[in-house]
């Protein structure tokens, strides 16, 4: 996003940049608001008459602020509102001058938030939402044509979209299945039983078990395992997306995507431009 407030708006963008400007506005206004209720009781005939000079010495900085607060904010009609008082304050105003304007930047305040929508995180997945490397940064290594695609639906969960969380799973899983199949020697297929099937054969023929290390056939073991709960959690052998996918079965689909590509890549990875492994 080029500003963290255009377009959709979540709470999580709001607080990570904006949340010290309004703190800063909302403790002045509630600090002049206050100020101005007691001169008004002390000093009610006196509402109408310019104020001294020393009260706003060191005002006009703490406005500036206030000003530069609502520009961060995007809240132009208040960051004028800011610049109106701002003038005022160095033209002797009244005291019923400065209550006024600062009910009415309030006011605009109020009308310009209320305009805006936002969208809080459950906070359980927020951490998808930001994790540069939800699937972990040796996954993100070893599978980087996969990268943009987990990315996605991590925040696609976040925000509770589970269609797109496993359209972008599916994806990922693509970068992964080729990985694999080079390496139980199978062309690439969408239909996962090719490689659970091939798996199978090379861990139940004695003659492979022989020229194959243990920890060669551990590996291809866990992957079949994986692949297996990763095709249980979708149930869809074809990984074409069909009907609609709830909270609970995407939550199952994107943990299991996610131990699989875990394993694969401690043994595998992408090839290099030059057609070396990496």
């Amino acid at each position: 996003m080029n500003s963290p407030l255009s377009g959709v708006v979540t709470l999580l963008d709001l607080l990570k940049f904006n949340a010290h400007e309004f703190v800063t506005i909302a403790r002045k206004i509630s600090w002049i608001e206050t100020m101005a209720e007691r001169f008004r009781k002390d000093h009610p005939e006196r509402m109408h008459l310019p104020l001294p000079d020393e009260m706003f010495e060191e005002s006009v900085p703490a406005f500036t602020e206030m000003r530069d607060g609502c520009h961060a904010l995007l809240l132009d009609s208040a960051e004028d509102q800011m610049n109106r008082i701002i003038g005022l304050a160095t033209s002797k105003p009244t005291a019923e001058q400065i209550v006024s304007s600062f009910t009415e930047l309030q006011n605009r305040i109020d009308d310009q938030l209320a305009r805006r929508s936002f969208y809080q995180l459950n906070p359980e997945v927020a951490p998808l939402f930001e994790n540069p490397f939800p699937f972990g940064e040796e996954v993100a290594a070893k599978f980087p044509s996969a990268s943009h695609n987990i990315a996605e639906a991590c925040k696609c969960y976040a925000c509770d979209r589970f269609d797109a969380t496993v359209y972008h799973l599916m994806r990922a899983m693509e970068v992964a299945l080729r990985c694999l199949a080079k390496r139980v020697q199978v062309g690439y297929s969408p239909n996962w039983m090719t490689y659970l099937d091939r798996i199978d054969k090379v861990l139940k023929s004695k003659a492979k078990k022989t020229s194959i290390r243990k920890s060669r056939l551990k590996f291809l073991s866990n992957a079949s395992a994986l692949l297996r709960s990763v095709k249980e959690a979708w149930r869809d052998d074809t990984m074409h997306v069909a009907g609609k996918y709830g909270p609970d079965q995407t939550r199952d689909i994107l943990f299991s995507v996610r131990a699989f590509m875990i394993h694969l890549s401690s043994e595998l990875s992408e090839e290099k431009k030059s057609g070396k492994k990496k």
